[in-house]
Protein backbone atom coordinates (compact mmCIF):
# COMPACT_ATOMS: atom_id res chain seq x y z
CA UNK A 1 0.00 0.00 0.00
CA UNK A 2 1.16 3.29 -0.77
CA UNK A 3 2.52 5.81 2.30
CA UNK A 4 0.03 8.64 3.16
CA UNK A 5 1.31 12.06 2.25
CA UNK A 6 2.47 13.84 5.15
CA UNK A 7 -0.18 16.65 6.19
CA UNK A 8 -3.44 17.16 6.93
CA UNK A 9 -4.48 14.76 3.71
CA UNK A 10 -4.95 10.97 5.01
CA UNK A 11 -5.27 9.11 1.73
CA UNK A 12 -2.41 7.51 -0.12
CA UNK A 13 -0.11 10.55 -2.18
CA UNK A 14 -0.76 9.37 -5.42
CA UNK A 15 -5.17 9.39 -4.53
CA UNK A 16 -4.65 13.05 -5.25
CA UNK A 17 -2.69 13.14 -9.01
CA UNK A 18 -2.69 11.62 -11.72
CA UNK A 19 -1.22 8.12 -12.09
CA UNK A 20 2.82 7.95 -13.57
CA UNK A 21 3.20 5.29 -16.39
CA UNK A 22 2.91 1.85 -15.02
CA UNK A 23 2.09 2.73 -11.57
CA UNK A 24 -1.00 1.40 -10.04
CA UNK A 25 -3.39 2.94 -7.47
CA UNK A 26 -3.73 0.81 -4.00
CA UNK A 27 -7.11 2.13 -1.96
CA UNK A 28 -6.92 1.87 1.62
CA UNK A 29 -9.29 -1.42 1.86
CA UNK A 30 -7.73 -4.15 -0.31
CA UNK A 31 -10.56 -6.26 -2.57
CA UNK A 32 -9.35 -8.92 -0.55
CA UNK A 33 -9.89 -8.02 2.89
CA UNK A 34 -13.08 -9.27 4.68
CA UNK A 35 -14.81 -6.17 6.52
CA UNK A 36 -18.32 -5.85 7.23
CA UNK A 37 -19.99 -3.82 4.87
CA UNK A 38 -23.49 -4.47 4.66
CA UNK A 39 -25.07 -5.02 7.92
CA UNK A 40 -28.86 -4.54 9.37
CA UNK A 41 -26.85 -1.22 11.44
CA UNK A 42 -25.62 0.25 8.03
CA UNK A 43 -28.96 -0.49 6.21
CA UNK A 44 -31.36 0.89 8.97
CA UNK A 45 -28.66 4.41 9.72
CA UNK A 46 -28.87 4.72 6.26
CA UNK A 47 -32.66 4.41 5.97
CA UNK A 48 -32.96 7.04 9.06
CA UNK A 49 -30.68 9.31 6.97
CA UNK A 50 -32.65 9.20 4.08
CA UNK A 51 -35.71 10.14 6.02
CA UNK A 52 -34.07 13.40 7.82
CA UNK A 53 -32.12 14.54 4.97
CA UNK A 54 -34.64 14.26 2.13
CA UNK A 55 -37.55 16.63 4.48
CA UNK A 56 -34.34 18.90 5.41
CA UNK A 57 -33.18 19.33 1.74
CA UNK A 58 -36.58 19.02 0.24
CA UNK A 59 -37.07 22.30 3.04
CA UNK A 60 -34.00 24.07 2.41
CA UNK A 61 -34.33 24.01 -1.72
CA UNK A 62 -38.27 25.17 -1.33
CA UNK A 63 -37.42 27.50 1.06
CA UNK A 64 -34.20 29.07 -0.55
CA UNK A 65 -34.46 27.58 -3.87
CA UNK A 66 -30.71 26.39 -3.89
CA UNK A 67 -29.88 22.68 -2.81
CA UNK A 68 -27.86 21.46 -0.65
CA UNK A 69 -25.65 17.91 -0.46
CA UNK A 70 -25.97 16.26 2.47
CA UNK A 71 -23.07 13.61 1.86
CA UNK A 72 -20.73 15.37 4.22
CA UNK A 73 -23.14 15.92 7.18
CA UNK A 74 -24.13 12.55 6.53
CA UNK A 75 -21.02 10.74 6.52
CA UNK A 76 -20.12 12.85 10.35
CA UNK A 77 -23.40 11.45 11.55
CA UNK A 78 -22.54 7.79 10.68
CA UNK A 79 -19.15 7.81 12.02
CA UNK A 80 -20.23 9.73 15.52
CA UNK A 81 -23.24 7.57 15.69
CA UNK A 82 -20.90 4.43 14.99
CA UNK A 83 -18.61 4.94 17.49
CA UNK A 84 -21.78 5.25 19.81
CA UNK A 85 -22.16 1.31 19.37
CA UNK A 86 -20.74 -1.21 21.58
CA UNK A 87 -18.71 -2.71 18.28
CA UNK A 88 -17.68 0.14 16.71
CA UNK A 89 -18.58 0.47 13.03
CA UNK A 90 -16.19 -0.43 10.03
CA UNK A 91 -14.93 2.18 7.85
CA UNK A 92 -16.89 -0.10 4.77
CA UNK A 93 -20.56 0.14 7.09
CA UNK A 94 -19.96 3.99 7.60
CA UNK A 95 -19.38 4.26 3.41
CA UNK A 96 -23.04 2.17 3.11
CA UNK A 97 -24.24 5.06 5.57
CA UNK A 98 -22.89 7.65 3.11
CA UNK A 99 -23.24 6.26 -0.67
CA UNK A 100 -27.63 5.54 0.45
CA UNK A 101 -28.11 8.30 2.36
CA UNK A 102 -26.34 11.01 -0.07
CA UNK A 103 -29.49 10.14 -2.65
CA UNK A 104 -31.64 11.79 -0.23
CA UNK A 105 -30.41 14.78 -1.44
CA UNK A 106 -30.47 14.20 -4.97
CA UNK A 107 -33.65 12.94 -5.26
CA UNK A 108 -35.36 15.64 -3.29
CA UNK A 109 -33.41 18.40 -5.57
CA UNK A 110 -34.83 17.38 -8.49
CA UNK A 111 -38.81 16.51 -7.07
CA UNK A 112 -38.12 20.41 -5.40
CA UNK A 113 -37.33 21.42 -8.52
CA UNK A 114 -39.37 19.68 -10.95
CA UNK A 115 -42.66 18.63 -9.46
CA UNK A 116 -43.62 22.04 -8.57
CA UNK A 117 -43.54 23.27 -12.27
CA UNK A 118 -46.53 20.19 -13.08
CA UNK A 119 -49.04 22.25 -11.10
CA UNK A 120 -47.73 25.51 -12.33
CA UNK A 121 -48.45 23.86 -15.60
CA UNK A 122 -52.56 22.66 -13.87
CA UNK A 123 -51.37 19.19 -14.27
CA UNK A 124 -51.96 16.95 -11.15
CA UNK A 125 -49.90 14.11 -10.73
CA UNK A 126 -51.14 11.74 -8.53
CA UNK A 127 -48.97 10.69 -5.24
CA UNK A 128 -48.19 7.60 -6.74
CA UNK A 129 -47.08 9.47 -9.63
CA UNK A 130 -44.80 11.25 -7.82
CA UNK A 131 -43.59 8.54 -6.08
CA UNK A 132 -42.33 6.28 -9.20
CA UNK A 133 -40.95 9.23 -11.05
CA UNK A 134 -38.90 9.48 -7.97
CA UNK A 135 -38.02 6.00 -7.12
CA UNK A 136 -37.46 5.57 -11.11
CA UNK A 137 -35.44 8.97 -11.54
CA UNK A 138 -32.90 7.77 -8.74
CA UNK A 139 -33.36 3.71 -9.66
CA UNK A 140 -31.69 5.20 -13.33
CA UNK A 141 -29.23 6.69 -11.74
CA UNK A 142 -27.64 4.54 -10.05
CA UNK A 143 -27.96 2.42 -13.18
CA UNK A 144 -26.43 5.24 -14.80
CA UNK A 145 -23.13 5.96 -12.53
CA UNK A 146 -21.75 2.80 -12.46
CA UNK A 147 -20.22 2.50 -15.84
CA UNK A 148 -19.66 6.68 -15.42
CA UNK A 149 -17.87 5.90 -12.48
CA UNK A 150 -15.01 3.35 -13.81
CA UNK A 151 -14.49 5.53 -16.55
CA UNK A 152 -14.06 9.12 -14.30
CA UNK A 153 -12.77 7.52 -11.39
CA UNK A 154 -10.52 4.37 -12.17
CA UNK A 155 -9.51 5.17 -15.50
CA UNK A 156 -9.10 8.69 -15.62
CA UNK A 157 -7.66 8.61 -11.73
CA UNK A 158 -6.68 12.33 -10.25
CA UNK A 159 -7.75 14.17 -14.07
CA UNK A 160 -10.57 15.07 -12.20
CA UNK A 161 -10.61 16.76 -8.79
CA UNK A 162 -13.98 15.71 -7.00
CA UNK A 163 -13.18 18.14 -4.38
CA UNK A 164 -16.18 16.74 -2.41
CA UNK A 165 -15.48 13.29 -2.78
CA UNK A 166 -12.27 13.66 -1.79
CA UNK A 167 -13.25 15.42 1.78
CA UNK A 168 -15.65 12.54 2.22
CA UNK A 169 -12.91 10.12 1.58
CA UNK A 170 -10.52 12.19 4.32
CA UNK A 171 -13.58 12.19 7.08
CA UNK A 172 -14.28 8.55 6.54
CA UNK A 173 -10.68 7.56 7.06
CA UNK A 174 -9.86 10.04 9.83
CA UNK A 175 -13.18 8.69 11.46
CA UNK A 176 -11.05 5.40 12.20
CA UNK A 177 -8.90 7.25 14.61
CA UNK A 178 -10.90 10.75 15.46
CA UNK A 179 -14.05 10.72 14.18
CA UNK A 180 -16.11 12.18 17.43
CA UNK A 181 -15.47 15.88 17.56
CA UNK A 182 -16.96 16.42 13.99
CA UNK A 183 -19.87 14.37 15.01
CA UNK A 184 -20.40 16.56 18.44
CA UNK A 185 -19.90 20.16 16.37
CA UNK A 186 -22.80 18.86 13.89
CA UNK A 187 -24.86 17.90 16.74
CA UNK A 188 -24.12 21.25 18.36
CA UNK A 189 -24.88 23.05 15.28
CA UNK A 190 -27.99 21.25 14.75
CA UNK A 191 -29.06 22.09 18.37
CA UNK A 192 -28.32 25.34 18.13
CA UNK A 193 -29.84 26.20 14.72
CA UNK A 194 -33.01 24.55 15.42
CA UNK A 195 -33.37 26.63 19.16
CA UNK A 196 -32.52 29.98 16.51
CA UNK A 197 -35.56 29.14 14.21
CA UNK A 198 -37.89 27.60 17.07
CA UNK A 199 -37.56 30.74 19.11
CA UNK A 200 -37.64 33.37 15.91
CA UNK A 201 -40.34 31.84 13.77
CA UNK A 202 -42.47 29.69 15.93
CA UNK A 203 -42.10 31.78 19.75
CA UNK A 204 -41.38 34.91 17.40
CA UNK A 205 -39.22 35.76 20.11
CA UNK A 206 -37.28 38.84 17.12
CA UNK A 207 -38.38 39.22 13.47
CA UNK A 208 -35.19 36.95 11.19
CA UNK A 209 -36.89 39.17 8.26
CA UNK A 210 -34.39 42.05 7.61
CA UNK A 211 -35.38 44.61 5.03
CA UNK A 212 -33.79 47.88 3.75
CA UNK A 213 -37.41 49.56 5.06
CA UNK A 214 -37.17 48.49 8.42
CA UNK A 215 -33.46 49.81 9.23
CA UNK A 216 -33.25 52.94 7.59
CA UNK A 217 -36.35 54.59 8.68
CA UNK A 218 -37.76 57.19 6.87
CA UNK A 219 -34.80 56.98 4.17
CA UNK A 220 -35.99 53.36 4.02
CA UNK A 221 -39.65 53.87 3.07
CA UNK A 222 -38.95 56.66 0.93
CA UNK A 223 -36.77 54.05 -1.45
CA UNK A 224 -39.48 51.30 -0.80
CA UNK A 225 -41.84 54.17 -2.89
CA UNK A 226 -40.06 53.64 -5.73
CA UNK A 227 -39.38 50.30 -5.22
CA UNK A 228 -35.90 50.00 -3.91
CA UNK A 229 -35.75 47.46 -1.46
CA UNK A 230 -33.70 44.89 -0.22
CA UNK A 231 -34.74 42.30 2.13
CA UNK A 232 -32.38 39.51 4.32
CA UNK A 233 -34.15 36.63 6.04
CA UNK A 234 -31.59 35.87 8.40
CA UNK A 235 -32.90 32.02 9.68
CA UNK A 236 -30.12 28.91 10.90
CA UNK A 237 -31.02 27.14 7.82
CA UNK A 238 -29.61 30.11 5.58
CA UNK A 239 -26.80 30.50 7.25
CA UNK A 240 -25.96 26.94 7.33
CA UNK A 241 -26.84 26.63 3.48
CA UNK A 242 -24.33 29.48 2.80
CA UNK A 243 -21.71 28.03 5.33
CA UNK A 244 -21.91 24.82 2.73
CA UNK A 245 -21.92 25.81 -0.36
CA UNK A 246 -19.09 28.58 -0.24
CA UNK A 247 -17.76 31.67 0.10
CA UNK A 248 -18.12 32.61 -4.23
CA UNK A 249 -21.21 30.96 -4.77
CA UNK A 250 -22.78 32.66 -1.94
CA UNK A 251 -21.39 36.08 -2.82
CA UNK A 252 -22.60 35.45 -6.83
CA UNK A 253 -26.54 34.62 -5.24
CA UNK A 254 -25.98 37.71 -3.17
CA UNK A 255 -25.10 39.92 -6.23
CA UNK A 256 -27.96 37.97 -8.29
CA UNK A 257 -30.41 39.38 -5.50
CA UNK A 258 -28.97 42.77 -5.93
CA UNK A 259 -29.47 43.31 -8.99
CA UNK A 260 -32.68 41.94 -9.31
CA UNK A 261 -33.64 43.88 -6.10
CA UNK A 262 -31.86 47.24 -6.78
CA UNK A 263 -32.24 47.68 -10.83
CA UNK A 264 -34.95 45.10 -12.06
CA UNK A 265 -37.38 45.55 -9.72
CA UNK A 266 -37.44 49.36 -10.09
CA UNK A 267 -37.01 49.45 -13.71
CA UNK A 268 -39.81 47.64 -13.89
CA UNK A 269 -42.15 50.13 -11.85
CA UNK A 270 -40.60 52.81 -13.89
CA UNK A 271 -41.58 51.49 -17.54
CA UNK A 272 -44.42 49.46 -16.14
CA UNK A 273 -46.00 52.05 -13.55
CA UNK A 274 -48.34 53.99 -15.46
CA UNK A 275 -52.22 54.18 -15.06
CA UNK A 276 -52.69 51.47 -17.56
CA UNK A 277 -52.66 47.57 -16.52
CA UNK A 278 -49.64 45.27 -17.38
CA UNK A 279 -50.77 41.57 -19.25
CA UNK A 280 -48.40 39.45 -18.75
CA UNK A 281 -49.57 35.65 -19.35
CA UNK A 282 -52.80 35.93 -19.50
CA UNK A 283 -53.46 38.32 -16.05
CA UNK A 284 -53.74 41.72 -15.89
CA UNK A 285 -51.28 43.74 -13.11
CA UNK A 286 -51.34 47.08 -11.61
CA UNK A 287 -48.02 47.95 -11.60
CA UNK A 288 -48.30 51.28 -9.40
CA UNK A 289 -50.34 49.46 -6.65
CA UNK A 290 -47.67 46.80 -6.45
CA UNK A 291 -44.93 46.75 -3.71
CA UNK A 292 -41.50 46.03 -4.15
CA UNK A 293 -41.83 41.92 -3.23
CA UNK A 294 -45.12 41.74 -5.39
CA UNK A 295 -43.05 42.61 -8.49
CA UNK A 296 -39.78 40.61 -7.96
CA UNK A 297 -42.46 36.91 -6.85
CA UNK A 298 -44.45 38.10 -10.19
CA UNK A 299 -42.24 38.98 -12.73
CA UNK A 300 -37.63 39.05 -11.70
CA UNK A 301 -38.25 35.25 -9.67
CA UNK A 302 -38.99 33.21 -13.08
CA UNK A 303 -36.09 35.17 -14.78
CA UNK A 304 -33.85 33.83 -12.10
CA UNK A 305 -35.53 30.37 -12.35
CA UNK A 306 -35.07 30.49 -15.80
CA UNK A 307 -31.41 31.00 -15.68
Amino acid sequence: MNAPIKGSRLLPANAYRKLEPGESYSPIIGAGQNIPEITVWSVLMALVMVLIFSAACLYIALRAGSGIEAAIPIAVAAIFFGRMRAKKSTILENVMVQSIGQASGVVAAGAAFVIPALYLNAIQPTWWQIFLACFLGGSLGVVLIIPLRKYFVADRHGELPFPEATAINEILVSGESSGGSAGKILLTSFGLGAAYDFLAETVNAWNPGISTTSVLGPVGEWLGKIRVELKINAIAALFGLGYIIGLKYAAIIFAGSVVAYMIFVPLMGVIFGGPEPLVYAGVSYNIAEMNAGAIFSAFIKPIAIGA
